[in-house]
């Protein structure tokens, strides 16, 4: 594991002052709130009493101990195309103990079903949390290529009072040009690549196998010394088992601090696939309330997926933005489903400026 000090130089993204996509985040008008699903018959509801702007907010207010739920709210959205989306809103919990999750997905532009492209822990909270004041957040995605449908969800699971407010969906505002170099003629300036061996020439390490115990007799994660994209080696997932809703891969593990905007990118090919191929990188760390105790994963974004039969090498990226308690991040080469996939020229790139 690299310890990566000098990514504290690096310039973070900045939130942009654009326009919200969501069509009432402040929760102001309807009851139930127009724009948003609320489960019927759930401990989430609009609140008059305590806002953190304007005149309503959010409230989970679930008193019983036997119905932890989770319980979700969602807003459907129209995502534009290749956009770095960020979320932010305010947060506060009184006599909370569970999680709450903010979870952003969007329309595979190539299947229409809804995957998932960014999740965060907002607050995480073993022991029964007192009463606080409002709390900011924020956590960013990658978007799709294309423009299509986008759903925000949040999630409450757990016994207490949560309240929302001023909840935002935007565009990020680009960084500050900065050092660095070029890539894939995006017009972003990276910093050094963080993983050892990429381009999968070497004898494996640092990369560890991904996959479910449970079906690990069905699934083979290699490295193949003759597909490569470029070189000869890369590394290879083949399953011939029945499908399986468990990914297998390969990962590598980075110490990276909060407050980074990172790009994995990579190159995938993929053989009698049923199922999807994807990249994902997952931030760990010490979530908001959280006392002690093991690092969670506090955000996960995904590329979009490469799915079904046969696709020659192409090009694949995910970008996340480290949270707050961040200590480090874990990229994936994934294959979900069943049949064979390759990856190689697998990066992650610190962003230094657009």
């Amino acid at each position: 594991m690299r310890r990566l000090w000098w990514l504290l130089a690096l310039v973070a993204v900045a939130p942009g002052a654009a326009e919200s996509l969501l069509e009432n985040g402040g929760f102001e008008a309807g009851d139930p709130p127009a724009g948003w699903q609320l489960p019927a018959q759930s401990p989430i509801t609009v609140d008059r009493a305590i806002v953190a702007e304007g005149r309503r907010s959010l409230t989970y207010n679930n008193l019983t101990p036997d119905k932890p739920g989770p319980w979700s709210i969602s807003h459907s959205f129209a995502a534009p195309p290749a956009a770095l989306l960020s979320v932010r809103g305010q947060l506060r919990p009184s006599a909370f103990r569970g999680s709450v999750r903010a979870s952003l997905y969007l329309a595979n532009p190539y299947t229409g079903s809804l995957q998932l492209m960014g999740e965060s822990v907002l607050l995480s909270a073993s022991q029964s949390s007192v009463t606080s004041g409002w709390r900011p957040f924020q956590f960013g995605a990658a978007g799709s290529p294309m423009a299509g449908r986008g759903v925000l969800r949040f999630s409450f699971q757990g016994s207490g009072q949560v309240w929302l407010d001023a909840l935002e969906l935007s565009v990020a505002a680009p960084p500050k040009s900065g050092g660095g170099r070029p890539h894939g003629g995006q017009g972003v300036w990276y910093g050094e690549n963080l993983l050892g061996d990429s381009g999968f020439e070497g004898a494996g390490l640092p990369w560890v196998r991904v996959r479910d115990a449970r079906r690990a007799q069905g699934v083979v994660a290699t490295f193949d010394r003759g597909g490569g994209y470029r070189g000869r080696g890369c590394a290879q997932v083949t399953n011939h088992s029945a499908f399986s809703a468990e990914p297998a891969g390969w990962a590598q593990r980075v110490e990276v601090p909060g407050g980074h905007e990172l790009v994995l990118v990579g190159r995938i090919r993929t053989r009698n696939l049923k199922g999807a191929a994807f990249l994902r990188l997952d931030c760990y760390g010490v979530a908001p309330g959280q006392q002690g105790g093991e690092p969670v994963r506090l955000a996960s974004a995904a590329s979009q997926e490469v799915t079904e039969g046969e696709q020659p090498w192409s090009e694949v990226r995910v970008r996340l933005r480290t949270p707050e308690g961040t200590r480090y991040v874990d990229a994936a080469c994934l294959m979900q489903g069943r049949g064979t996939a390759w990856f190689d020229e697998v990066q992650l790139l610190p962003v230094r400026g657009e």
